[in-house]
């Protein structure tokens, strides 16, 4: 009479018994979805497990078990069960002839861990012990094991006692959070006469696949000499510099005079040398001619003229005489 409910609907465990693996389920409430019956395997179990303690996922898994050799018919020690995510995989290599035995010093933890392994069918190849190796360390095991694994917060403790019941050429492996933790226990490790000790941090990486559109590129008589489309970021490079040559043309034109100023620094050029070589009765006819009005240290000075000319074409000065003898061809 129970259900299983998740977003795609609600699916009736009486629904499920006597289905094959793989087939299909439907809802008889809700989404109208369905599921599929999957045979069940450690990383489905990691997947749906409850958590006692933090777990182990199939990202570190995999690399504990190739790096400890483990393969059907070893024998493993290992010590910290916790939620059991890592022995359920390690029962599954060492399946059908090995076995697993795994030490917890919680009562609670290691009770529950039993009864989850019964109901997965795996009790025969994993044995349970609640025992604190930190303080007592590992048992003898007849044999030997092939690989010991320590989940544990001071792991160098008992690398000694791991030493004891491996095998010629057993391997050993510490998950340790911290890197005092590592380096303490690599430390003993060595001390102790182990060898090709290595430190591995495995990190998951997920690519993502996305579809996209490329432009064809533009095929020319002549292919081999077709010329590349240029980039977005090519193009805006292109952009800047027009229109920095555009802000550069306008500002000398800005700065080049006018037509009008040109003839203005012409007859200025040319009125210099006249005014220079005028004689002096010239000098007086045309300081006669010069207002009253006008300041006597201003009179008969080529600056002065020049000072008219600017105030004539600024439309300011207005002094017929002067602009006159300014447009004045000279002798």
């Amino acid at each position: 009479g129970k259900s299983f409910d998740n977003r795609y609907g609600q699916f009736h465990h009486a629904d499920m018994i006597g289905k094959p693996y793989g087939a299909s389920i439907k809802a008889r409430k809700g989404a109208g979805g369905y599921i599929r019956a999957l045979h069940p395997t450690s990383h489905l179990w990691t997947s749906a497990l409850t958590h006692r303690t933090q777990i182990l996922y199939q990202t570190d898994i995999s690399l504990i078990l190739s790096g400890l050799d483990v393969r059907p018919g070893s024998i493993v020690a290992e010590s910290g069960t916790g939620s059991g995510s890592l022995t359920t995989s390690f029962a599954r290599s060492v399946f059908p002839h090995g076995h697993v035995y795994t030490f917890e010093f919680n009562s609670d933890r290691a009770t529950k861990a039993a009864e989850d392994f019964k109901m997965n069918k795996i009790d025969d190849v994993v044995s349970v012990q609640n025992r604190d190796v930190c303080k007592r360390g590992f048992p003898s095991v007849e044999g030997g094991v092939n690989a010991v694994f320590l989940d544990l917060p001071t792991p160098w403790l008992v690398a000694e006692s791991a030493n004891n019941i491996l095998v010629h050429h057993g391997r050993i492996c510490s998950f340790s959070p911290c890197i005092e933790q590592t380096q303490r226990f690599c430390l003993s490790a060595s001390q102790l006469g182990f060898s090709e000790i290595k430190t591995v941090e495995c990190i998951l990486r997920t690519y993502e696949a996305h579809t996209m559109t490329l432009s064809m590129p533009v095929v020319t008589e002549e292919p081999h000499q077709h010329k590349r489309k240029k980039t977005d970021y090519e193009s805006n490079n292109e952009q800047e510099k027009k229109q920095k040559q555009e802000h550069q043309e306008q500002a000398k034109e800005n700065e080049t005079p006018n037509e009008e100023t040109d003839a203005s620094m012409t007859a200025e050029s040319t009125i210099e040398p006249t005014i220079s070589e005028q004689t002096g009765d010239n000098k007086q006819e045309q300081s006669a001619e010069q207002p009253k009005d006008k300041p006597k240290h201003s009179q008969n000075r080529p600056w002065n003229v020049r000072r008219s000319i600017y105030s004539l074409f600024n439309n300011k000065f207005v002094d017929q005489e002067v602009s006159k003898r300014v447009y004045a061809k000279p002798s």
